[in-house]
């Protein structure tokens, strides 16, 4: 019974960390979109992401090559990536890849 709480514990920890990153990271991909659409400057979109990424959740990271914008029409993807806070999933070997949330999100620029 014990081993069922600490797996269910887990897995609501990485359920919450997968829906905190995908808002945050559909948060940073549509205010990449709106940066791009002002500027058409790739660097300073993706510096822009970062920092919001950083101001809204400090632990998630870019992966490398984690910000693409797609020229012709502003589409900005992002992959993120978080430990999540496990009891145990985190500190065995055969778990670990499903306590490390790595999250897509795709935002164009605002129609107004």
């Amino acid at each position: 019974l014990a081993l069922l709480a600490v797996a269910a514990i887990d897995a609501a920890s990485i359920a919450f960390t997968t829906y905190k990153l995908s808002d945050v990271g559909a948060a940073a991909a549509s205010e990449g979109a709106r940066v791009y659409r002002r500027g058409h400057n790739v660097r300073e979109t993706c510096e822009r992401v970062a920092q919001l990424l950083s101001e809204e959740e400090p632990t998630a990271r870019l992966t490398r090559g984690g910000c693409r914008i797609e020229g012709p029409t502003g589409m900005v993807t992002l992959k993120i990536r978080k430990q999540a806070n496990t009891l145990v999933a985190h500190r065995i070997q055969w778990t670990k890849k499903f306590a490390r949330v790595i999250v897509t999100e795709t935002a164009g620029p605002p129609s107004l």
